[in-house]
């Protein structure tokens, strides 16, 4: 008995070293995955997944080894205002916590709420971490696997379709055919760059940076001077967060055009490169008619917040294309959730020759 409950505690502790936010280091890995768009990644180790409730995520040893059962205080950048940010509300208990990992991936998505100052109601969060062995692990999928086509899919579909660990909606690049440099999988589709989006590269290292306010010069020019192959792009933005600092949303091109209600309270979905090939997904939950959620703002404060040493992170297409999926299913609800056309999604290489 004492020696199985020594294997139990052995197995907890080496659960949380892998999929913590400073992961351990994985197993060294040269096989990589075909970039080709059509090719999935490998399937996962069904056995491997580990999901508990909300309650005992926030009572049991794996809290406890990842360190968030405290509540957390942040006050706002501004003096005007201030939030709590706590994993202990029991909004958040009410959602399964998920984990999962393998020789070439570790992830685990968990829930906090958000109070901002002076609004009413609580805003339900989702923070999924991700750690890969190889760059081409960091992957996309577009609907029909058709650039021309627009039909679109649920993020599910997609995401099951590619054997996704983890996805995250994309730009929506198929709303606007002659807007945006669109790579994917190392394939360039289109460029119609025109100075009114931040443009975020992913290269074949698996790094993410960016281009603000692109333009087909800007963009040729930082190609050349930086010498990156790119394997993915997206033309949304904006920047929310450089090198742990959250950006004035309202001097960006975002506020200029005035897309994407950066101003108003709504659902946002962000991506962030943490670390060499460490990335997370952070999820904010809102309503289309702006009676809860998060500001632009508010978000990129978020995300510096709990991120402090965040490299980059980008705003995806939020509001109801908000997706995101964890072993074929969406971790949160989206009011007026919709069909999309593309998914970045983190893949399993278990396998992979």
């Amino acid at each position: 008995m004492k020696n199985r409950c020594l294997a139990a505690l052995l197995a907890v502790v080496l659960l949380a070293m892998t999929v913590c936010p400073a992961m351990a280091e994985m197993t060294a890995m040269t096989a990589s995955l075909d970039l080709d768009q059509t090719v999935p990644g490998s399937p996962s180790i069904q056995e491997n997944w580990i999901t508990v409730s909300g309650k005992e995520a926030l009572t049991n040893e794996y809290v406890l080894s990842f360190g968030t059962a405290q509540t957390k205080m942040l006050k706002y950048a501004s003096a005007e205002r201030a939030w709590s940010v706590s994993d202990k509300d029991a909004t958040a208990s009410d959602f399964p916590w998920t984990y999962y990992e393998d020789d070439t991936i570790s992830m685990r998505t968990e829930y906090l709420t958000v109070q901002p100052a002076y609004k009413p109601k609580a805003v339900p969060a989702s923070v999924t971490y991700v750690k890969v062995a190889n760059p081409t692990q960091v992957r996309t999928a577009m609907s029909y696997d058709n650039y021309k086509t627009k039909k679109y899919v649920s993020a599910e579909t997609m995401a099951t379709n590619v054997n996704a660990i983890v996805a995250v909606n994309g730009d929506y690049f198929k709303y606007h055919y002659k807007v945006g440099y669109v790579v994917r999988q190392g394939v360039e589709y289109r460029n119609e760059l025109n100075g009114k989006r931040d443009l975020l590269l992913i290269d074949d290292k698996g790094n993410f940076s960016w281009v603000e306010a692109a333009t087909k010069d800007a963009l040729a020019s930082y190609l050349a001077t930086s010498g990156i192959t790119v394997i993915n792009s997206f033309t949304l933005g904006p920047v929310l967060v450089e090198n742990g600092e959250a950006r004035l949303i309202k001097k960006t091109v975002v506020a200029d055009s005035g897309e994407f209600q950066w101003c108003y309270p709504q659902q946002r979905v962000a991506v962030l490169q943490t670390g060499e090939l460490e990335y997370a997904i952070v999820e904010t939950y809102g309503k289309t008619d702006s009676s809860q959620g998060l500001t632009l703002q508010e978000f990129a404060d978020l995300i510096a917040y709990l991120f402090p040493d965040c490299i980059l992170a980008y705003n995806l297409d939020g509001g109801g294309s908000t997706n995101v999926v964890v072993n074929g299913s969406r971790v949160h609800t989206t009011p007026g959730h919709r069909e999309i056309s593309d998914i970045l999604y983190f893949a399993s290489a278990q396998g992979a020759e």
